[in-house]
């Protein structure tokens, strides 16, 4: 249902409060007056805090006429321009202050609907809530309506629990295409082509209506004698607009499967889920998901707000309300986890968002929860619907069997890399750093794609061959070996492999063929 919808439908049973969550309160307030002037004109007028009352319409200038006193001395609100400006100003001066507005509007007339902007401003004063809540009765006697509008995030005080609550939905995909399409002919005179449009609609996609037409206008250039639209800059305000959001922050970099060695098995399933039929259009990243949801399970874990478990609903309803895919991917610390869902985001064409959920919560009661929801609302309206979650885990003891459920592709288990896996990814970042691929390399057993990224950079960072920085580094699978090797058993024959097809197998470490210069070489595009 529409908010215009919802809207009339509230005004028909004289609903006396709503409160209208929004991204674009003047896109909002030009819904309302929309929807209240359909079949006849209602009185609307509008506040905030520095012009104080103002009417939309004649009817709410003379509505504010009437509730100021002025009709005992004339009957209707003057038509001379200058005295309508006076008494705009009269107007503004006695209700400047919240309280006063409130005040004036018992002796609005019948049918008024009042909007007062930024209320979520106001929710920490008692005094104006009441007299908010003090209307409730004598509007809903005679449809007059206080409509109050709050950003995504604001959580509705208890003493306004008898307003209605409503969502001014983000545009659609058809609406932003036709702000395209206008910035588009204003900036070059034509209409753009098919692939430009698509392209401009996915780059502002999950905005507010005035912020896509701020993006899109601020993204044309000039080249040469013509006027080109530039959507990378388009995508790199999305990505300004996006991180705004707290726990939320975007992938900058430009990593694909062709950088990432090994996981062959997960590469090749997920390359299958992008060509199938129902394509990611944004991964989202949860480093960690145990230590995120801690303290989830039935007796708390220690949380006794209560907090980590409304939040835990909160995503898990939102993951089964979407039908979002979801795959956990479980292993030791420096296997890939994190990387490889980032190189997806590079095979998939799509953005990587990163959701930190311990970013989300708030001391304050309830902030923690909305936080996520609106977070929550951010993801679904960039990926309109079609977001893959992806999740990095150390452990699963801690995670409800309810979470693991949500994660419907599987749970795939990054084990220490082997022998051909540690090749490929050598050779991915000796190129990385150019570095002297012949040089002789340490010996590498137990070391983890991290181990050999630091041992490249350090080299490079030095000048200094592999075998002379390898002295400086510790391996995570000798610095915390007994905890590795027990994942890797308590794994074993329970998750699927992410280098192989099938579940994963523990196998305990093999010497290599060679730990000197003579190794096999393998190109990551192998992989």
């Amino acid at each position: 249902m529409t908010l215009s919808t919802s809207l009339r439908a509230a005004r028909r049973v004289s609903t006396p409060l709503i409160t209208i969550r929004t991204p674009d309160m003047a896109m909002t307030t030009e819904t309302i007056e929309k929807a209240v002037t359909n079949g006849h004109v209602a009185p609307l007028l509008v506040w905030d805090c520095v012009r104080g009352c103002q009417w939309r319409n004649g009817e709410g200038m003379a509505a504010a006429w009437h509730a100021m006193g002025r009709s005992q001395m004339n009957a209707k609100p003057p038509a001379d321009p200058t005295a309508q400006n006076t008494f705009r100003t009269d107007l503004a001066k006695a209700t400047i202050q919240l309280v006063n507005l409130l005040e004036m509007c018992m002796k609005l007339p019948e049918d008024t609907v009042v909007i007062v902007m930024n209320m979520h401003m106001h929710w920490d004063k008692p005094l104006i809530l009441q007299a908010a809540w003090n209307l409730r009765d004598h509007f809903k006697a005679d449809f007059r309506t206080l409509i109050m509008l709050t950003d995504n995030s604001a959580i509705i005080p208890s003493a306004l629990r008898d307003a209605l609550p409503l969502v001014e939905e983000l545009p659609t995909t058809e609406e932003l295409g036709a702000i395209v399409e206008e910035q588009f002919e204003a900036a070059t005179g034509k209409k753009p082509d098919d692939e430009t449009r698509a392209k401009a609609i996915d780059a502002v996609c999950g905005l507010p209506a005035f912020s896509a037409e701020q993006s899109i206008a601020l993204s044309f250039e000039k080249k040469g004698e013509q006027v080109v639209l530039n959507v990378e800059s388009a995508w790199d305000r999305k990505r300004a607009l996006i991180e705004q959001t707290n726990g939320l922050s975007v992938w900058h970099g430009k990593d694909n499967f062709s950088t990432l060695g090994g996981l062959r098995s997960m590469k090749n399933f997920m390359l299958d889920v992008l060509q199938g039929n129902d394509k990611p259009r944004l991964i989202v990243l949860i480093d960690e998901i145990a230590d995120a949801f801690a303290g989830s399970g039935a007796d708390g874990g220690g949380d006794s707000s209560g907090t980590t478990q409304e939040m835990q609903g909160t995503f898990l309803s939102e993951m089964q309300n979407r039908e979002y895919p979801g795959a956990i991917l479980l292993g030791p610390p420096g296997t890939g986890k994190s990387q490889f869902s980032k190189s997806l985001a590079g095979e998939a064409g799509c953005p990587c968002v990163m959701l930190d959920i311990s970013k989300m919560k708030s001391k304050y009661v309830g902030s923690s929860n909305e936080n996520l929801h609106a977070a929550l609302s951010v993801i679904h309206a960039i990926s309109q619907g079609k977001a893959l979650f992806l999740s990095t885990c150390n452990a699963l003891s801690t995670l409800t069997p309810q979470m693991k459920r949500r994660f419907n592709l599987g749970i795939f288990f990054l084990d220490l890399p082997d022998f051909e896996e540690r090749e490929a990814i050598w050779q991915g970042y000796l190129n990385h750093y150019q570095l002297d691929a012949a040089q002789k390399r340490p010996n590498d057993e137990g070391w983890t794609g991290a181990d050999i990224k630091q041992c490249c950079n350090l080299a490079w960072r030095l000048n200094k061959p592999l075998m002379h920085v390898a002295s400086f580094l510790t391996p995570v699978s000798q610095t915390d070996a007994e905890r590795i090797n027990a994942l890797r058993q308590g794994s074993s024959g329970k998750f699927l492999s992410a280098s192989y097809p099938g579940k994963y197998t523990f196998k305990p470490d093999v010497p290599a063929e060679a730990t000197g210069s003579k190794r096999r070489s393998y190109s990551i595009k192998e992989n």
